[in-house]
């Protein structure tokens, strides 16, 4: 029997049905597949809203033009971050910035549409942010 009549349904391996076919192609891991996509998918969204690079927290960098009314919650940054925000017509109406973790005496820069400010947040603390 030659290399290439050989088949994996003449062999007794583990992880491989009786067709030939690996048990990792099974409706599980294709699933588990899925819900990695859509969390790249929900990041790469949030990305559209937030962006926290470079010790600079990012209000709406890259907002569609379709999505002139929205609210993003409980967004995730560097640096201990948590951010709710809402914008109306295109125009950020606010931003909580709320410190989940983190040393205090790190400042937080946040930036909007060129505008740029800094603050400080303990552990436990939160800020709203309008007319940045």
């Amino acid at each position: 029997m030659g290399w290439s009549s050989w088949s994996l349904e003449s062999t007794n391996y583990p992880g491989v049905n009786p067709v030939g076919s690996a048990s990792w192609l099974t409706e599980k891991h294709v699933l588990q597949q899925a819900d990695v996509l859509a969390a790249k998918f929900t990041a790469r969204l949030a990305e559209l809203v937030l962006q926290s690079h470079n010790d600079v927290v990012t209000l709406l960098p890259a907002r569609p033009a379709e999505w002139a009314n929205g609210e993003a919650r409980g967004l995730r940054c560097r640096g201990g971050l948590a951010v709710d925000l809402e914008w109306r017509e295109g125009e950020l109406v606010y931003a909580v910035l709320r410190r989940l973790s983190g040393d205090p005496a790190d400042v937080v820069r946040v930036r909007h549409r060129g505008r740029e400010t800094e603050l400080r947040l303990r552990a436990g603390e939160s800020t709203v942010l309008k007319g940045l």
